[in-house]
């Protein structure tokens, strides 16, 4: 997050690191959130290397105009009833379907690979709302994109990739695939987001995987 008002603005947000602010507290992170003129996401030359995690970078990306209609639409996709329905038809069934996988007769098993990779790998998928082959194929070209970028912001092999990556989600958009109960697909069926501007949505769900 960066911020260009004083940073006792908000007497919560704090220095966590060099180029990384931390924020304390439901209201106080509701007062970031909703004040787009003075908060905003860092933008990708501005990420540091394993600090920076930010699930509105995409949407900053809009622009200062566009800005406060893109939160308001991820707010509406991810509201209290909202996050109570993934939970009981998304997240809870993955979780148990993983957990039941697991083997019980004391056989060893990697807890990275063989639960919370998967798990957040189908989380993803499931918000950014593509066919699961898309999804597959288009979040294996950012996070290749992601690392690129980390040691340089303007590297062209990135910017094609990120760009072919924009150009099939429109395209999928286009041709109905995208599953409504997704971030973009649910803003998108209530008219909070145009077609154009449903990459814009599904992308942080990648770069939140990426990061993290």
């Amino acid at each position: 997050m960066t911020q260009s008002a004083p940073r006792h603005a908000v007497p919560a947000v704090s220095g966590f690191a060099d180029g990384v602010w931390l924020v304390r507290g439901r209201a106080e992170a509701r007062q970031v959130i909703e004040d787009s003129a003075r908060f905003r996401a860092a933008a990708p030359p501005e990420f540091v290397p394993g600090r920076s995690k930010s699930f509105f970078l995409a949407t900053d990306a809009a622009g200062p105009d566009g800005r406060s209609r893109f939160r308001t639409a991820l707010a509406a996709a991810l509201s209290p009833v909202r996050l109570r329905t993934l939970d009981e038809l998304l997240l809870v069934p993955l979780a148990a379907r993983l957990a039941g996988r697991l083997p019980t007769d004391g056989t060893s098993f990697d807890p990275l690979d063989d639960y919370i990779r998967p798990y957040t790998r189908q989380i993803s998928h499931a918000l950014a709302g593509l066919p699961g082959d898309v999804a597959v194929h288009l979040g294996a070209r950012i996070k290749v994109a992601a690392e690129l970028v980390v040691d340089d912001p303007a590297d062209a092999a990135a910017s094609a990739l990120l760009a072919e990556v924009w150009s099939s989600i429109e395209q999928v958009t286009r041709s109905g695939q995208l599953d409504p109960e997704g971030l973009a697909g649910f803003a998108l069926g209530r008219g909070l987001i145009s077609a154009d501007e449903v990459p814009l949505l599904v992308v942080p769900c990648w770069k939140w995987r990426c990061w993290t």
